[in-house]
């Protein structure tokens, strides 16, 4: 550090300011040199071009024609951390060449004036020189010599889509008409490959205006370009494929990192804070195939709403379970509604034992959305596994006290009060049972056996959080029943009493030791096990499990979380549902209630393709979206790019899905993604679905091989937890890319997920 202060006294400056210390020179020199300050950042703002005639003889290095972005003379010296205000250069004329746009780039990381982010389709162009040889055609620009050992290789690696190349010496000329006459040869980056040049137009391309307007602002600012009669500002029109749209359209991450730059050492010791204390408690997950252990604290990511999304999500959350719920009801009630849903014999039966019981609520769900250009789009309802996969497994009291041991008072979690609430919700469910006289049992004072009810507990990578949740749960019942784990495929029912046996899991260093403990009788199912691996033809004994729960079930000796109903509320069918004509009508024909003003505003009654609506417009495969094609989709093709859906299996919950373009060419399309495109169209198990675009946010991140906190864009989902028929948190998934998945297999990248935080207190 006395090194740098003394390198620093000996600039000719009067103060410099760092980190809110002033530093001032030697005497010599603060008498002799004009008055600067040099702020805190490496290089700061307000630098300049200085136009001389010639280089000093004893100039080294190479000298450099810019023409386009390094023309913003602050750009220019923060890549090559040039720390003087003042940057000498050479005026000059380039003839025989021409500006063109090209170099198309699909940028994910662009936001509006707004904060909203930019389309994903669009292509955004940088600004290029092509050889004509033309003497006609004029690029203005600056030669400035730059340093080889540094600054030179900073800026190839800023223009790593360019080559150096030497220029021809004759092409040079002065602004006054005359050669520029240099025994030293001039250099300038050119595209290295012919195809960074436009082509032909497209509606996708895009310059941004500011883009355009810091390197007219930069040609401005050279003494004599403005008087030159061939000076030509940069416009968005190139010369071979005409205009191009330019937008107002900003890169946040500086700003961010600017913002964030006094915190990243915070968010640091936080993580390692968060890593050392999971460390020593053993409280690992795996990060991916390989089985390799990673401390939980790494999928935690601060994502940071405005507050009225949070109201508006409690608010859409809520309908959509509503909705969902009635849909539901219509769905089992109607014949060829059923067929068309793929519900079988077995789902009827055991919902409309359900439905006579009563028991027709969703107890626990989690409504997944997405929020883009400040607008929230629900596009599925998970009622099928309540609390499953690892939402509230991972999000646990832990965390609380992880949080409190390093005394960070700014973050209010409330995690333990969610637990509380599904918690709540399973004794308010079993407690209801009783006391309508439902139960089947001679001691009715007696306290539930609660059997959390999974297949395959030892494959599931959240298994230490699913055991940490048992433990939780459990305690939170503690004087209100007994909670164990329990296989699916161990159920059995006699006739008068569900029971399964216990799963003892220990995860110890050498690997995960399971033992079958005692057969125990249940009197709840928490249901886990997803309704598809119940009804899996291929292994008998979890076949027989969904017999012996329906049998259960129908002679009142258990009840269940979600109810039959609530389970089947998840279905991706029924957002088709309540696309199709005449929805309303057909709830009130089949005695239900209609729609309320919430419910009619998701799913858009007034205008079926109303994309205001919350809900994105849904197809049965098979059925509307067929005679659709020769008509309202085609509406839909507003470019090249198609009107796109997501082709999604009824009952996957992998995340995973096919993005169709509907457009020339469509079906061969569509048969190179899929290998089962489903020909039937009598029994449609998929739904397509309009695509809605993703919002993206920039989050610290953990660089795992430079081991430090960076900036990273990421896609996100939010999720809303709808316990008991109230938005009770709320999440957000995160994933590098689309569909973002929580899944570590085949589906592509796994995703990230952050903490749920409480909405109702």
């Amino acid at each position: 550090m006395k090194k740098i202060i003394s390198w620093l006294r000996s600039l000719e400056v009067v103060k410099i300011k760092i980190l809110g210390v002033e530093i001032k020179p030697a005497d010599k020199s603060e008498q002799s040199s004009p008055q600067r300050i040099i702020d805190d950042s490496r290089v700061g703002k307000g630098g300049y071009f200085r136009s001389i005639s010639k280089f000093s003889s004893h100039t080294v290095g190479k000298l450099l024609f810019i023409y386009g972005s390094l023309l913003d003379v602050d750009s220019l010296r923060a890549t090559i951390m040039r720390p003087t205000w003042r940057i000498d250069c050479i005026p000059l004329h380039l003839k025989g060449y021409r500006r063109r746009w090209g170099m198309p780039t699909s940028k994910r990381d662009y936001v509006h004036s707004d904060w909203s982010y930019c389309e994903d389709h669009i292509r955004w162009l940088s600004l290029l020189v092509e050889k004509t040889d033309d003497p006609n055609d004029v690029v203005p620009g600056v030669v400035i010599n730059v340093d080889e050992e540094t600054e030179l290789c900073e800026l190839r690696g800023r223009e790593e889509n360019y080559e150096l190349n030497p220029l021809p010496s004759a092409s040079l000329f002065r602004l006054d008409g005359n050669p520029y006459a240099s025994q030293d040869e001039v250099y300038t980056f050119l595209p290295n490959r012919s195809d960074r040049f436009l082509a032909g137009p497209s509606s996708r391309y895009r310059i941004r205006q500011g883009y355009v307007d810091r390197i007219n602002e930069g040609l401005s600012r050279i003494e004599g370009f403005k008087s030159s009669t061939l000076m030509q500002m940069v416009s968005p029109n190139d010369p071979v494929i005409g205009p191009i749209e330019a937008i107002e359209a900003f890169e946040p991450n500086n700003l961010v990192q600017r913002i964030l730059a006094s915190r990243l050492n915070k968010i640091g010791e936080l993580y390692e804070g968060l890593n050392d204390a999971m460390i020593r408690d053993g409280a690992m997950w795996q990060s991916d195939a390989r089985k390799r252990p990673r401390p939980i604290s790494t999928a935690l990511f601060p994502v940071v709403l405005p507050d009225d999304v949070y109201a508006e999500a409690e608010r859409l959350a809520e309908t959509a379970v509503s909705l969902a719920t009635k849909a539901t009801r219509l769905v089992v009630q109607d014949d060829d509604l059923s067929r068309r849903c793929c519900l079988d014999d077995n789902d009827r039966e055991w919902a409309m034992l359900s439905l006579d019981r009563g028991d027709g609520r969703v107890q626990v769900t989690r409504v997944d959305m997405t929020y883009y250009r400040g607008k929230l789009n629900v596009f599925e309802v998970n009622a099928d596994s309540p609390g499953g996969m690892y939402h509230f497994d991972k999000l646990s009291s832990r965390f609380l006290g992880y949080m409190s041991s390093l005394d960070i008072d700014q973050i209010q979690l409330n995690t333990a009060s969610l637990c509380d609430a599904i918690a709540d919700q399973l004794f308010e469910h079993w407690r209801c049972w009783v006391d309508t006289g439902l139960r089947q049992s001679d001691d009715r004072n007696a306290l539930p056996r609660i059997a959390i009810v999974e297949h395959d507990f030892v494959r599931w990578q959240s298994l230490p959080e699913m055991l940490n949740f048992q433990k939780l749960l459990g305690n939170r019942m503690k004087g209100k029943g007994y909670v164990f784990l329990c296989e699916a495929n161990t159920l059995e029912y006699d006739g008068n009493r569900l029971t399964g046996v216990e799963s003892m899991i220990q995860i110890e260093k050498n690997g995960i030791t399971k033992k079958e403990g005692q057969r125990y009788p249940i009197d709840l199912v928490y249901k886990r096990v997803l309704h598809k691996d119940l009804k899996s033809e291929g292994d008998e004994k979890l076949s027989g499990a969904l017999i012996a729960l329906i049998g259960a079930y129908r002679d009142n000796r258990i009840c269940i979380v979600n109810s039959p109903v609530g389970l089947l509320a998840g279905i991706k069918s029924l957002m088709a549902v309540m696309h199709m004509p005449g929805f309303e009508s057909r709830l009130i024909a089949a005695g239900l209630p209609g729609l309320n003003v919430d419910e009619r505003q998701l799913i858009g009654v007034e205008d079926q393709s109303d994309t205001k609506s919350g809900l994105p417009v849904t197809y049965l495969w098979g059925e509307q979206i067929n005679p659709a094609l020769s008509g309202d989709i085609e509406e839909k093709v507003v470019d090249e790019e198609g009107s796109c859906f997501v082709l999604k299996p009824f009952d996957d919950h992998s995340g995973r899905g096919v993005k169709i373009k509907f457009r020339q060419g469509w079906k061969q399309d569509f048969k190179k993604l899929w290998n089962n495109p489903c020909d039937d169209p009598n029994n449609p198990p998929y739904i397509v679905q309009q695509f809605i675009p993703h919002g993206r946010l920039t989050v610290p991140i953990e660089d795992e091989k430079q081991h430090e906190i960076v900036e990273q864009q990421m896609y996100f989902i939010l999720g809303v937890y709808v316990i008991g028929g109230e938005a009770m948190g709320i999440e957000a998934k995160l994933g590098n890319d689309l569909p973002i998945s929580m899944r570590v297999d085949d589906h592509g990248p796994r995703g990230y997920r952050t903490l749920a935080f409480c909405l109702k207190h």
